[in-house]
């Protein structure tokens, strides 16, 4: 007997009251042993679409919804709810396999084609030309792509995404993805051989163990904990992964693989998916997992453990951390040498100081960024290489005395900076990749790497150093959009080739609603992110498949209006039972722009918990800056400050800075807003005190 697991029964299931979730697992304990026992009491349930769904009593007033086949022993559970709204649900259902995938799908079968307009306007997201769209593409074309027989009909009559969007409930979801990205451009063939490798299983004769199938359908086994499956704390990446997803986790690859993907599209959980694999492999492999803060750290060994790997079998650290780590150990900056970031106070008081003993014609600012975005971003060790190197993006050009100029106060802050200890973070990044590029002991035999838009050309550098270019070698993830810290990447010069067929895009949302992404998307439009290939970075191509509340954006006359508002709705919202205070964020750009926030919180008996400083109550509503924000969810997120006057933020002596320098200012904020929006799951609510800024 097979008994497989609906993705939704699980979305179901957490909803119901505890004493109904104890019932269920008694009955799953029962089902799973003994699936045709009397005390199950199978029902029929009159005029269902489906006659093989079934009604199951979990108790009195509670239903669950089984599809029990004509003959055989595989059952599927796919819902649960209260009596008559398990009815209501299961009353237009389909259950069917499609061969043409591979997999089960469940659909609605109603008259949908009726609830199409004729004509339709109104689209925000028109594509050009969308008369009779869908009808360009032939019924084999669209059985291919998982659309079942029976919706082809209603499928041809789909003319523009609002059509699609109101088709969206009776579509099964790989379906409804299919089709939108169709009209985003996609092209049908591709679509067609994306399909067909999720069709493959690695056990011959279980088709249901394809890829396609187990993006939405979980088999309990007797080995399976069931209290832990069905739990609140149960995540359903641990088990359902999109086909593209697995199949980025489970191949093999002949060096480096670059995952990009847009906010919530899951690269992390691939990440941690492709770990988990790399153990099964080998449980013997030196394996670092690394990411760019100490905060997102923390994260990945919390969430790995859900996955059964233990923080031991495998090194999960920042970069920062490893780096410094290493460059002691083996003796390559001394054990009590001070490692410096670029923005520190140490080193702008190093040039000054430099300065002081070496005349220039140019300032410490100047030279601070030619030595960090010049000599450290391409390893340059002498003056030689320094001369014919390009400065791109840089403003003023150097001829080849100014360069020498340069090039010996560098050589002066170099030796100054080490006779006191002080080594910059990317001068230890380039020395290990130095030091283990001429060794064939390494250190480590696979790297994953999180959040690589955050990196710099000398951490990349060193990633490519410590491992040896071989299969599995480099596992890299990260999203250009999120690019907060205004990082250019190049990775050809640190040694890594990720070009074409190496270059892997996720592109469903798994965390935030379609409504919430969209003005999420929004916030940086006009703005041009790189791939980290020297190309643009596509902003289209995305789609979540959740629908939601559509996010508010509200100003107002005075502070004390935005703080009240605020404090309201999460009243409300707690009243209500909507929310838990945990499950609530509160951010802004600054931490000084939460201040008065905190008053306002205090004065309504509101608890709430500092993300930056991990002080106050856990179980409290989050306060957090946009940076604070970065790989964390939030139920509920409350952004403030959002008006024109406070955002974009410009600092001191903004207007005095040169164009390309205020370009990326505004980029880099505009990130961070799309950063801090995408971390809301459910409900979004943006406020300022003024006017009302256009980009929302």
């Amino acid at each position: 007997m097979k008994l497989f697991l609906y993705d939704k029964f699980w979305d179901s299931f957490i909803e119901l009251p505890k004493q109904v979730q104890k019932a269920t697992k008694t009955f799953i304990e029962k089902f799973r042993t003994n699936p045709k026992g009397e005390s199950l009491h199978f029902e029929h349930i009159k005029n269902l679409k489906d006659k093989n769904l079934r009604s199951v009593r979990v108790d009195q007033t509670y239903r669950a919804i089984v599809h029990q086949p004509d003959r055989g022993d595989i059952f599927h559970l796919l819902w649960i709810d209260h009596h008559d709204k398990a009815y209501r649900w299961a009353a237009n259902k389909m259950f069917q396999w499609n061969e043409h995938t591979n997999a089960y799908q469940v659909y609605e079968t109603n008259e949908v084609s009726e609830s199409l307009p004729k004509n339709t306007n109104d689209s925000t997201l028109k594509v050009e030309d969308t008369s009779n769209f869908m009808e360009s593409y032939s019924q084999e074309q669209l059985l291919k792509i998982g659309v079942p027989e029976i919706l082809i009909p209603s499928v041809h009559q789909i003319n523009d995404l609002d059509d699609l969007e109101k088709m969206q409930s009776h579509l099964p979801e790989d379906v409804f993805e299919n089709i939108f990205t169709l009209f985003d451009g996609g092209d049908i063939e591709l679509l067609i051989e994306q399909v067909q490798e999720g069709m493959q299983t690695v056990d011959v004769g279980e088709d249901d163990h394809s890829a396609n199938n187990q993006r939405f359908f979980m088999q309990i086994t007797a080995e399976d904990n069931l209290d832990e499956i069905l739990s609140e704390d149960f995540k359903k990446w641990k088990v359902f992964l999109h086909p593209s997803q697995r199949k980025l986790v489970t191949s093999d690859y002949k060096g480096p693989i670059k995952v990009t993907g847009g906010a919530g599209t899951g690269k992390t959980v691939a990440a941690m998916h492709r770990a988990k694999y790399l153990l099964n492999k080998s449980s013997q492999s030196r394996i670092l997992f690394t990411t760019y803060t100490r905060s997102l750290t923390a994260n990945l060994k919390k969430d790995i453990k859900t996955l059964g790997i233990q923080p031991s079998q495998l090194r999960i650290e920042n970069i920062d951390s490893v780096a410094s780590d290493i460059a002691r150990g083996e003796g390559i900056i001394p054990s009590d040498a001070k490692i410096i970031y670029n923005n520190s106070d140490d080193y702008k008081k190093l040039w000054e100081e430099v300065l002081e003993q070496n005349l220039s014609k140019y300032d410490a600012d100047f030279l601070a960024s030619e030595y960090l975005d010049v000599v450290l971003w391409n390893n340059v060790q002498d003056d030689k290489t320094y001369f014919r190197t390009p400065r791109t993006g840089r403003q003023n050009r150097l001829n080849r005395k100014e360069r020498k100029d340069v090039w010996e106060v560098i050589a002066a802050y170099q030796q100054y900076s080490t006779k006191e200890g002080y080594f910059l973070k990317e001068e230890v990044m380039n020395k290990l990749a130095n030091h283990y590029s001429s060794t064939e002991i390494k250190p480590f035999d696979h790297v994953l790497a999180d959040e690589i838009q955050d990196f710099s050309n000398a951490e990349l550098r060193f990633l490519r150093s410590i491992v040896k270019e071989e299969c599995n070698d480099l596992f890299l993830v990260g999203d250009p959009l999120q690019n907060i810290y205004g990082k250019a990447l190049n990775f050809s010069k640190c040694g890594i080739n990720i070009r074409g067929n190496r270059s892997k895009r996720l592109k469903v949302n798994y965390r935030t609603t379609e409504e919430i992404r969209r003005m999420a998307v929004s916030c940086i439009k006009g703005v041009t992110f790189d791939n980290f290939e020297g190309e643009e970075e596509k902003k289209n191509g995305y789609v979540s498949l959740i629908k939601g509340t559509k996010p508010t954006y509200k100003v107002f006359k005075t502070p004390e209006e935005e703080h009240k508002e605020i404090t309201s709705q999460i009243i409300e919202s707690i009243k209500n039972g909507e929310l838990d205070y945990k499950e609530i964020c509160i951010s802004a750009y600054k931490n000084d722009d939460l201040k008065d926030l905190r008053k306002a919180l205090h004065k309504e008996s509101i608890p709430y918990f500092e993300l930056g400083n991990n002080t106050g109550d856990k179980e409290g509503v989050n306060i957090s800056t946009f940076h604070n924000m970065k790989g964390l969810e939030f139920k509920a997120v409350f952004i403030t400050k959002i008006s024109k006057g406070t955002y974009p933020y410009k600092p001191y002596r903004f207007n005095d800075w040169d164009i390309s320098k205020q370009k990326k200012m505004i980029a880099n904020q505009k990130s961070l807003l799309y950063v801090a929006m995408t971390r809301a799951i459910a409900y979004l609510n943006i406020s300022g005190v003024g006017e009302r800024i256009e980009e929302l």
